[in-house]
Protein backbone atom coordinates (compact mmCIF):
# COMPACT_ATOMS: atom_id res chain seq x y z
CA UNK A 1 0.00 0.00 0.00
CA UNK A 2 1.33 3.44 -0.94
CA UNK A 3 0.72 6.34 1.33
CA UNK A 4 0.36 9.70 -0.33
CA UNK A 5 3.13 12.02 0.73
CA UNK A 6 1.66 15.47 0.72
CA UNK A 7 3.48 18.50 2.01
CA UNK A 8 1.46 20.71 4.35
CA UNK A 9 0.12 23.92 2.90
CA UNK A 10 2.78 26.61 3.03
CA UNK A 11 2.07 29.56 5.31
CA UNK A 12 3.97 32.82 5.29
CA UNK A 13 3.57 35.90 7.43
CA UNK A 14 5.47 38.97 6.29
CA UNK A 15 6.01 41.86 8.72
CA UNK A 16 6.38 45.48 7.62
CA UNK A 17 7.54 48.20 10.03
CA UNK A 18 5.76 51.50 9.31
CA UNK A 19 5.62 54.88 11.04
CA UNK A 20 1.83 55.26 10.67
CA UNK A 21 -0.06 51.96 10.90
CA UNK A 22 -3.50 53.42 10.14
CA UNK A 23 -2.20 55.21 7.02
CA UNK A 24 -0.50 52.00 5.85
CA UNK A 25 -3.70 50.01 6.51
CA UNK A 26 -5.67 52.51 4.44
CA UNK A 27 -3.16 52.27 1.58
CA UNK A 28 -3.20 48.45 1.71
CA UNK A 29 -7.01 48.35 1.71
CA UNK A 30 -7.11 50.78 -1.25
CA UNK A 31 -4.75 48.45 -3.13
CA UNK A 32 -7.05 45.43 -2.67
CA UNK A 33 -6.08 44.21 0.78
CA UNK A 34 -8.63 43.09 3.35
CA UNK A 35 -8.94 42.27 7.03
CA UNK A 36 -9.02 38.51 7.63
CA UNK A 37 -11.73 37.13 9.88
CA UNK A 38 -11.15 37.42 12.76
CA UNK A 39 -9.11 40.59 12.27
CA UNK A 40 -6.05 40.78 14.45
CA UNK A 41 -4.83 43.94 16.16
CA UNK A 42 -2.01 43.60 18.67
CA UNK A 43 -1.12 46.34 21.13
CA UNK A 44 2.39 46.77 22.56
CA UNK A 45 4.09 49.42 24.67
CA UNK A 46 5.45 50.98 21.46
CA UNK A 47 2.17 51.02 19.54
CA UNK A 48 0.16 48.43 17.70
CA UNK A 49 0.21 46.15 14.71
CA UNK A 50 -2.51 44.99 12.37
CA UNK A 51 -2.66 41.80 10.32
CA UNK A 52 -4.11 42.10 6.81
CA UNK A 53 -4.57 39.83 3.81
CA UNK A 54 -3.49 40.49 0.22
CA UNK A 55 -5.85 39.76 -2.72
CA UNK A 56 -4.24 36.30 -3.19
CA UNK A 57 -4.84 35.33 0.45
CA UNK A 58 -1.34 35.99 1.80
CA UNK A 59 -1.15 37.41 5.31
CA UNK A 60 1.04 40.33 6.31
CA UNK A 61 1.44 42.48 9.41
CA UNK A 62 1.89 46.23 9.60
CA UNK A 63 3.63 47.16 12.85
CA UNK A 64 4.45 50.54 14.36
CA UNK A 65 8.06 51.65 14.03
CA UNK A 66 9.57 54.61 15.79
CA UNK A 67 10.73 57.29 13.30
Amino acid sequence: MHRSLRAPDARWLVNFAVEDVERAVSAAMSAGGSRPKPSSTTWTAKGFSRTLQDPDGGLFTLAHREP
